[in-house]
């Protein structure tokens, strides 16, 4: 069983690996199932540690300059 903060390393992970290669390189690499489950991950974590998914987004965000939100809705 992994621990909640291993957890919240591989989804900060998925979330780079989504940014890189779906939205920079706009190759949509990621099939629709993938997508569904990172955004089931963001869900959970947005109902359990609000603040820390936000910091999350927000430093994707600026990191990048997306709007990562935006971009896993829109697949």
């Amino acid at each position: 069983m992994l621990r909640a903060n291993k957890k919240k390393k591989l989804f900060k992970a998925m979330l780079n690996n989504f940014i890189c290669e779906n939205i920079l390189t706009q190759n949509n690499v990621w099939a629709i199932i993938d997508v569904q489950h990172l955004l089931g991950l963001y869900s959970y974590y947005h109902r359990i540690e609000p603040d820390y998914i936000a910091h999350i987004i927000a430093q994707f965000n600026t990191k990048y300059n997306v709007n990562v939100l935006d971009a896993l809705k829109s697949v």
